[in-house]
């Protein structure tokens, strides 16, 4: 680093955008605790692989790239965002 801070963004939403308790994130990293929560390391896929990523989290994970976010966290107490499915788990 060059002595400037690095901030990176963060896109949260609540756990409700989730299909069920244990949802697949495909083949990426994800970090969670034992009260429903995820974090979920964003990188660019490449229009090839985006197939590698679940059908539930594809308009989650376009929106956090356009948006710069390297971050998704799925929270319990975030806000429901209208644009993506809600589930009732």
């Amino acid at each position: 680093m060059t002595g400037k801070d690095h901030i990176e963004k963060m896109l949260v939403l609540s756990t409700g955008h989730a299909p069920s308790s244990s949802p697949s994130f495909g083949p990426f990293r994800y970090l969670e605790d034992e009260e429903y929560n995820w974090a979920l390391f964003v990188k660019s896929v490449s229009i090839d692989d985006s197939s590698e990523i679940p059908l539930w989290l594809l308009p989650i994970w376009i929106y956090a790239l356009k948006n710069s976010c390297s971050i998704i966290l799925f929270d319990r107490d975030a806000i429901q965002l209208d644009q993506f499915k809600l589930y009732d788990w």
